[in-house]
């Protein structure tokens, strides 16, 4: 297959993540773990709020010990919304009430005009009247509620934007028209065709209606009063702050999302409505939750080995992190991949900072390693490799049959053929030159310096997604049925099946 041309950047598109690139996992994952929790859990996790609320929700009912969240992210628009949402969640808003704002405030570019001014009546005294806030490292408690705290540090940077970004007064009109020059910029438009390629029509129709209009609510809900720009989503001088291609579906198992849509009656075609009633039920779980455990959250903006260092250090002792603190879970995400911080630096970081429990675990994934371990991914497989696994998915069902009739309007169109091309890593083994690549970026020498080990077998996340929790690091992806298989890999995931999960515990 002869490769495609460059497709052009978006010069107008943000360059920030605020949502999860993919789908939101259980951090703790009792069950193959701990199976009962008989004293405080202490984690540490960066960027989405996604993986926290999982986690939580996933506690079992009769936790009665203290819960201690680190949540960290650079990006100062995400640490400032961690702070909101909070705030929101944990409020003495009606649970329905208070989960469908932070619904709409995590996830819509357009929010009920109300919306800024009661989320800066919640937190304005905090970051206003705090003279804590002059100091060169200003820590910041909040009593959320009778059980659950919040401490923060944050950059002046970030301080400064939660009064301007809730505070900004950006016009409508030119909301939409900065967020329209991003989604559906004509340089882009073949770009989004092959997006979607793959897509049923129906989902076509719901995800072009949710790129128009950006609001995350059933197919055909009254949106009328949805007329104020997300602070969240956009700058303060009204730019869209995300690349075009991304949307809150790619933060959560699209198979649980459809399945609880159905619950309330909402179609299967009906995506972004399945999505609402999805993050409803999980907000609203998790609101329960704040309201009756003991749970301390602590929000940061600082370089991930940089947050470790100072909770080494004792400097963040006067918020509640003392230097003795020793962490059940630390999710590094994809700060050991090698263009960020590295395998050696991120486990000299937080290696030290495991508890002693033989379930404490680092977790983290690697995304970019295919860019230099070129065999990683399937463009750099063998020929034979390429043409035995293109002929299976063929007889599963999985690639379309390439016509033989020689006529251009029975071929394949080049992007359907490039997407489904894309999904061969699927039926690809990459744990060999993933092996390759840890070793020779020095997982071993960082593993034996800091007294670490690999799991043989995975207890929180599979070695790659779609295979069970207790595959073999050489097992390939499982899909249910066709349906699994279709929401899964078709529908627009940013998921690449490249990832690699590593579980690293003390030796």
């Amino acid at each position: 297959m002869e490769d495609s041309p460059p497709q052009p950047h978006l010069p107008d598109s943000g360059n920030h993540y605020l949502w999860s690139h993919i789908p939101a996992y259980d951090l703790l994952n009792v069950r193959y773990n701990e199976r009962s929790l008989n004293e405080d859990i202490n984690l540490c996790l960066p960027g989405d709020l996604c993986n926290v609320v999982l986690t939580v929700n996933k506690l079992p009912k009769e936790f009665r010990h203290k819960l201690t969240i680190i949540i960290n992210d650079r990006d100062p628009y995400v640490a400032i919304r961690h702070v909101v949402l909070l705030a929101i969640l944990s409020s003495d808003l009606d649970a329905v009430d208070a989960a469908n704002m932070a619904l709409h405030t995590w996830f819509s570019a357009f929010v009920p005009e109300t919306y800024p001014m009661v989320a800066w009546e919640m937190i304005s005294s905090f970051f206003v009247d705090d003279p804590r806030l002059t100091t060169a490292h200003p820590g910041i408690n909040m009593r959320l509620n009778k059980n659950a705290s919040l401490a923060c540090e944050l950059s002046r940077e970030a301080r400064q934007l939660m009064g301007e970004a809730l505070c900004a007064d950006i016009s409508l009109d030119e909301a939409n028209k900065q967020r329209d020059k991003a989604l559906f910029d004509p340089r882009r438009v073949d770009v989004t065709e092959s997006a979607y390629c793959c897509l049923e029509p129906s989902h076509r129709v719901a995800h072009r209606d949710f790129r128009r209009h950006g609001i995350v609510l059933p197919f055909g809900a009254a949106k009328n009063e949805f007329k104020k720009p997300n602070p969240f989503l956009f700058s303060t001088k009204g730019e869209w702050l995300q690349e075009d291609l991304v949307t809150p579906l790619q933060s959560w198992d699209l198979v649980d999302v459809v399945a609880v849509g159905h619950r309330y009656g909402i179609a299967r075609e009906d995506l972004f409505g399945c999505l609402y009633f999805y993050v409803q039920d999980q907000l609203t779980s998790f609101i329960e939750r704040l309201r009756r455990f003991n749970i301390s959250f602590h929000l940061f903006d600082l370089e991930a080995c940089e947050l470790a260092r100072r909770i080494s250090s004792g400097s963040m002792a006067n918020i509640g992190i003392p230097p003795s603190i020793r962490f059940d879970r630390i999710d590094v995400s994809n700060t050991m991949d090698f263009t960020y911080v590295g395998i050696a630096r991120t486990l000299e970081a937080w290696g030290p900072l495991l508890s002693s429990s033989r379930f404490a675990t680092v977790i983290g994934y690697f995304k970019h390693w295919i860019t230099i371990q070129l065999d990683g991914g399937i463009d750099g497989a063998d020929t034979l490799t390429k043409a035995r696994i293109t002929m299976t998915m063929m007889k599963d069902g999985k690639f379309p049959t390439p016509d033989r009739s020689g006529h251009p309007k029975h071929s394949l169109m080049p992007g359907l053929e490039a997407a489904y091309y894309h999904l061969t890593t699927t039926y690809y083994n990459n744990y060999p030159p993933f092996r390759k690549y840890i070793e020779s970026h020095g997982m071993p020498q960082a593993l034996e310096k800091e007294k670490l080990k690999m799991k043989s077998k995975h207890t929180i996340m599979p070695p790659r997604f779609g295979v069970p929790l207790d595959s073999s690091p050489n097992a390939l992806p499982v899909f249910a049925d066709d349906e699994t298989w279709y929401l899964q890999a078709l529908t627009g995931q940013t998921v690449i099946w490249c990832e690699r999960f590593v579980e690293i515990v003390k030796s």
